[in-house]
């Protein structure tokens, strides 16, 4: 598969409705979802970074995996556009051959600092939104 070069174009960091959607329009269920999202932030941060710098690419792509779903469940469609990329980088690198592995993990070098930074711009604007 190709790498995604271009995540999130036009996409907000974090979209209200799309929270909403996936809470069934429940105020007080996403408020709820959203604390336990931001509880695990240390957590996420910490095993992303650990498997980053162990280059520990099978577990960084199921570490992406879960950031993906769960912050498109809470609106974060810019985050988890990227941290979808990042997933298939990781999968990619699974899948090939040793002379293409160099590309796919060039890809997760070159973003993981972006998608590190976008997790904690969109924690601290969905800890803004249950306040």
């Amino acid at each position: 598969m190709m790498i995604k070069k271009n995540y999130g174009n036009g996409l907000p960091v974090f979209d209200r409705r799309t929270a909403l959607m996936y809470s069934g329009d429940d105020e007080d269920l996403l408020r709820e979802v959203a604390k336990n999202f931001l509880e695990q932030r240390s957590v996420v941060t910490n095993n992303l970074t650990s498997a980053f710098a162990e280059e520990d690419w099978k577990n960084y792509t199921t570490f992406a995996h879960g950031l993906k779903s769960s912050s498109l469940t809470l609106g974060g469609k810019k985050l988890s556009d990227l941290a979808k990329s990042m997933e298939q980088a990781g999968k990619d690198y699974a899948a090939a051959n040793e002379d293409d592995k160099t590309t796919f993990v060039d890809y997760i070098k070159a973003n993981h600092g972006e998608l590190l930074k976008l997790y904690e711009e969109f924690c601290a604007l969905l800890g803004k939104e249950i306040q």
